[in-house]
């Protein structure tokens, strides 16, 4: 009986640690930090740094229905919050790297900014 109670003590830390470390790593996108990524009500560009106050040296944006699988080849190890950036069309996904490492996660809704990437022939 007191394995079983140690085991939920131990499973209910873990759990606690990675919500803690997720929240961290995940922030919410809101109308106002949306309003200040955007240089000028004149222009449609979004200054993507300013979702991060972290220092990071890589950045990846990941469009709609884009697959976990995708993004967890992409960027090296395994996507580890919960997203619907797959199955819905209303995110994009920013991922902010130092050194390998995600730093942030940012999922910012299509309603706010519609992004078009660029093709290069």
């Amino acid at each position: 009986m007191k394995r079983v109670g140690l085991f939920f003590i131990v499973m209910i830390v873990g759990l606690m640690v990675v919500l803690v470390y997720n929240k961290s790593v995940v922030i919410e996108v809101t109308d106002e930090l949306i309003k200040t990524c955007l240089r000028s009500s004149d222009t449609d560009e979004f200054d993507n740094a300013c979702l991060t106050k972290e220092s990071w040296n890589q950045e990846y944006l990941f469009q709609s229905y884009t697959s976990r699988q995708l993004i967890d080849v992409t960027l090296g190890k395994k996507l580890n919050f919960e997203t619907l950036i797959e199955l819905s069309d209303q995110i994009v996904l920013f991922a902010f790297m130092k050194d390998k490492r995600v730093v942030r996660y940012v999922e910012v809704p299509r309603e706010f900014v519609e992004f078009e990437l660029e093709s290069k022939i």
